[in-house]
């Protein structure tokens, strides 16, 4: 509870900030990234065994604030704060993050080596691990599509896709560019070199 009310808090003086000065447009990379701590907090504690005792009404008006926020943050498509915005919104609307393969809730971090960072770290995964999946699987079904076949006695073509043909400019799928470095690097979250929960003992 203590989690969301300072997530909320945070997001509604955003909000206040927003129609009196137009923060957006001057946005400090600290309020940005706060905003994207902030969000993963909130989907977290709203999907997570205590929804129940929140204001969810409250909590996912605020989260609309917070991606438009994001969004308003943006001066062309396909920036960090673009795709943020996006991030936020499909993990919003994920019916997988932070749950249990049953589909209970599983509140406790995966990714617990980042210290402060932890929390975004972890709902990185857990939408990267849904929407991996999920872009690997139709990029793998569109590419069998489209091979030729087979001449009889020629071996299939390999079916191996390379995964960064698609041009960065190209925002008609934003899995692909959410799960690419360059959007995490510029915070400095990297994601293909994670330490995970366990990985280092003194820090777990």
């Amino acid at each position: 509870m203590t989690i969301f009310e300072a997530s909320a808090t945070f997001f509604g003086l955003v909000e206040d900030m927003e129609h009196e000065l137009k923060l957006s447009a001057h946005c400090p990379r600290y309020i940005f990234t706060s905003a994207l701590v902030g969000v993963a907090f909130l989907a977290r504690v709203m999907k997570g065994p205590f929804a129940s005792y929140l204001d969810l009404d409250r909590g996912s008006k605020l989260y609309r604030v917070a991606i438009d926020f994001l969004k308003s943050c943006s001066i062309e498509k396909g920036d960090l704060p673009d795709r943020s915005s996006t991030f936020a919104e499909q993990m919003w609307l994920s019916n997988k993050v932070f749950k249990n393969p049953d589909g209970t809730p599983y509140i406790a971090l995966r990714v617990r080596t980042r210290l402060s960072g932890s929390p975004l770290h972890d709902a990185i995964k857990w939408w990267r691990d849904e929407f991996m999946e999920e872009r690997d699987e139709d990029r793998q079904g569109a590419h069998q599509d489209s091979l030729p076949a087979p001449v009889s006695g020629e071996p299939a073509m390999s079916s191996s896709i390379n995964q960064n043909t698609a041009p960065l400019t190209d925002f008609s799928y934003a899995s692909d560019l959410l799960l690419n470095d360059q959007m995490w690097g510029d915070l400095g979250l990297g994601i293909d070199d994670w330490a995970l929960s366990g990985s280092i003992p003194w820090m777990a």
